[in-house]
């Protein structure tokens, strides 16, 4: 019985120690994952930030290099060069005691650079607070009565509960985390219940938007610019349509002036930039390489076959991380075909992809909301069908093999209906479009927002 009983008592001693062992290893993961999380939120905040800010960076880019994720942060200057009312861009800043005015109610530990002088909707001493990825510089095109915000105000619990007033006004950018509140998908009750103010879910996600898409009403004050359709509460805006608005003028001509538009080097036949690896996408590199030609990988998915023969990595691959997104085209222009797939089809979910394409030179090959045809002429970029593929096949196959077809496409203009198009989708400001789209957004909160 003595030694029954020891023979248990080691085996219970080893079963504790592996628990706490195990206990150790969980607690770092989830150490791990929470940092992560911040790291992520950091990458795409501060990629945000320098996108466009100095145009063409190529030289910067000509050679392959990794770069680390900054830490987090909460204050940060403008994402995107500002736009005047002429259409013109500055870059200045303001030290925030200049922009300071009256003291404030607002806990010291938060940054407040606010305007006395903010008229919003009629409304005198607005002041402007921020949640999530950073859409201030684009709000401020549409809004240039706050232009001379600096800096952001990152929203906390307490500030929203206690601090925010109904002449308030937060841009919401969905997706991102909102400050302490550590969550990038709060309901848009949360923020009509807890912020007095007017609020704006500015919106380059696929979701996000679901109180103004369905039969129930949107909270009062709460309004969506991104792929909802319009209603009384909201304006559809593609977030291509917002970059190419918001980005640098020697880049937007590219888009906007067929005399500017990009060629490729013709180096090499087809670029598949992505750290996304969604099944129809890794599907269509497989069967395009296999039946026309070898293609060149630059990020972190090789297919469903994971054939290095087919598809190999591109020796001008971008930089790697998300912070360089939009730097892509200085690797895209060494090819004539570049694959460049939504990860959702989805109205109104118009990306980045297609522009970073267009801007580089290269034929996109494109997958999406077929709604793409009204902002991009149809004959300057492949659509890839993911019901019918051998359409594309056939068409890429084609223009591969005769460079004739091939120039044809390259000359096409990119926009599909020239000037109108600019005034229906970009015209954020009043130098783009004459300011269409940002008087239609104006007209609703005002009408809407009091």
């Amino acid at each position: 019985m003595p030694q029954r009983r020891n023979g248990q008592g080691k085996r219970l001693l080893f079963m504790l120690w592996v628990s706490l062992w195990l206990a150790v290893v969980l607690s770092f993961c989830a150490i791990e994952v929470l940092h992560g999380s911040k790291i992520s939120h950091a990458i795409y905040e501060n990629s945000l930030k320098a996108t466009f800010k100095n145009g063409d960076t190529s030289s910067k880019n000509r050679r392959r290099e990794t770069e680390e994720a900054k830490p987090y942060h909460t204050d940060f200057k403008p994402l995107l060069p500002r736009i005047t009312d002429s259409g013109s861009y500055s870059n200045r800043t303001q030290s925030s005691d200049a922009a300071q005015g009256p003291p404030s109610i607002l806990p010291q530990a938060t940054k407040t650079i606010i305007s006395p002088q903010s008229v919003f909707c009629g409304q005198p001493g607005s002041r402007i607070f921020t949640c999530g990825y950073d859409f201030l510089g684009g709000f401020q095109a549409i809004f240039p009565e706050f232009a001379n915000v600096t800096e952001r105000i990152e929203l906390t619990q307490k500030i929203a509960k206690q601090h925010s007033r109904p002449n308030d006004v937060l841009v919401v950018g969905v997706g991102g985390f909102c400050g302490t509140l550590r969550s990038n998908r709060l309901i848009r009750s949360w923020f009509a219940k807890n912020f007095a103010g007017f609020t704006f879910h500015l919106n380059g996600e696929n979701f996000g938007g679901e109180p103004w898409e369905g039969p129930a009403r949107a909270p009062r004050r709460n309004f969506q610019i991104g792929y909802v359709a319009d209603s009384a509460q909201s304006v559809r805006v593609y977030f291509a349509g917002y970059l190419i608005a918001n980005m640098a003028p020697e880049l937007r001509k590219r888009i906007f002036s067929h005399e500017h538009k990009q060629r490729n080097t013709m180096d090499r036949f087809m670029i598949y930039t992505t750290s996304n690896c969604v099944g129809y996408r890794e599907g269509a590199v497989d069967l395009i390489a296999s039946k026309v030609g070898v293609v060149d990988q630059g990020g972190s998915c090789w297919g469903l076959a994971h054939d290095r023969k087919l598809i190999r990595e591109s020796p001008w691959a971008p930089i790697k991380g998300k912070e360089n997104w939009m730097s892509n085209y200085n690797s895209y222009r060494r090819y004539r075909f570049c694959l460049v797939m939504e990860n959702t089809k989805k109205g109104g979910y118009i990306t980045e992809k297609i522009v970073v394409a267009f801007l580089s030179g290269c034929v996109p090959v494109y997958y999406g909301t077929e709604e793409v045809y009204d902002v991009f002429n149809r004959n300057s970029f492949v659509y890839y069908d993911i019901d019918n593929p051998q359409a594309a096949i056939s068409t890429i196959a084609n223009l591969e093999a005769n460079r004739t077809a091939y120039e044809s496409v390259l000359a096409q203009p990119i926009l599909a209906n020239g000037n109108k198009t600019i005034e229906r989708f970009f015209s954020l400001s009043d130098g783009i479009g004459n300011g269409a789209l940002k008087s239609k957004i104006r007209r609703m909160v005002c009408s809407q927002g009091s």
